[in-house]
């Protein structure tokens, strides 16, 4: 479970990192993407493992719920940042949907080879 949550932090913070470069965020943006990211992903990622989930509708809210609260959470860090209500929306939407579908996908390829 330990190495599955460093995984996912790892690739989270790539990800983001390389979202934010392709959106000319500063430095500063960056870092604090890291920063927060340390702190939103491990807890969501702890959560869905220890939480008991019964069924896949069960998880997929789950999962809408927690990263939705993610978003907001990120969306104020930047917008504290930042002070432009557009921009701050834009780095957490764009980051937290981008990172999650390209971690589903790397996930369904990593399925599909080791099947």
């Amino acid at each position: 479970m330990a190495l599955e949550i460093v995984i996912n932090l790892i690739l989270t913070i790539l990800i983001e990192t390389i979202v934010l470069l392709i959106l000319n965020a500063r430095y500063k943006i960056i870092m604090l993407s890291v920063l927060i990211n340390i702190i939103t992903n491990v807890s969501i990622n702890l959560i869905i493992f220890l939480i008991a989930i019964h069924s896949i509708l069960e998880y997929i809210l789950t999962v809408v719920i927690l990263e939705a609260i993610v978003i907001i959470v990120e969306t104020f860090y930047y917008y504290i940042i930042t002070k432009q209500l557009s921009k701050s929306i834009i780095y957490g939407v764009v980051c937290n949907i981008g990172s999650y579908f390209i971690g589903l996908i790397i996930q369904l390829i990593t399925n599909l080879v080791n099947f």
